[in-house]
């Protein structure tokens, strides 16, 4: 199959099993977008166990986390939850997209983030926000290609330093929902992963 054909692709929820995969997904992602950011040794030593624990904290939260993939390969990850910070807590908050580098570029960003606006809206919300570095070029590109609007900056610490973060907003989910819909449908939207069973998590 090619990382090209879209309709190789599937998208999911992620199961049992597959936390320490979608840790290295994200592990793979800040290393690449956030080289010239964090401090390299920072980047050289993160700690995966952390992030497969949120999403077990997640599930048993009720908070799904979306996966997408080829084959037996997890390349994507999101979730969806309230907003904690100030001024916008009547927010949903898109959290932690992450695509493998080898698999940007080839729509998995829109459609994980046409799962995280279909949840919203499921869950009553009216508008949806998220958090990116200021200096992450790529991730500001992909949010205003799908026109959010810039809000505040706020300051996030991370490896002992503080870093500025934009908040992103889209006011208006049925009209996100419509910008997506068409790259959503060409990936088979929900359509569940091959039955590839449990992932060893070691």
């Amino acid at each position: 199959m090619s990382m090209n054909d879209r309709t190789a692709y599937w998208l999911d929820t992620a199961r049992v099993g597959d936390e320490y995969e979608i840790a290295e997904v994200t592990a793979e992602a800040w290393r690449d977008a956030y080289r010239h950011i964090l401090p390299a040794e920072f980047l050289a030593d993160l700690d995966l166990n952390r992030w497969a624990e949120r999403v077990r904290r997640c599930r048993a939260d009720g908070i799904p986390t979306f996966v997408a993939g080829q084959g037996e390969r997890i390349l994507g990850t999101v979730f969806v939850t309230t907003c904690d910070e100030t001024g916008y807590e009547e927010m949903a908050e898109l959290k932690a997209l992450y695509v493998r580098p080898e698999a940007q570029g080839k729509g998995l960003g829109r459609a994980l983030v046409h799962c995280c606006t279909r949840q919203a809206i499921d869950l009553g919300y009216d508008a949806m926000c998220c958090c990116a570095f200021t200096e992450n070029l790529s991730a500001r590109a992909f949010y205003l290609a799908l026109e959010a609007e810039l809000g505040s900056q706020i300051v996030c610490r991370v490896a002992g330093k503080d870093y500025w973060d934009q908040v992103y907003i889209w006011r208006d989910l049925s009209a996100l929902m419509g910008r997506l819909g068409e790259v959503a449908s060409q990936f088979n939207a929900y359509r569940p992963r091959p039955n590839c069973g449990l992932r060893r998590l070691d």
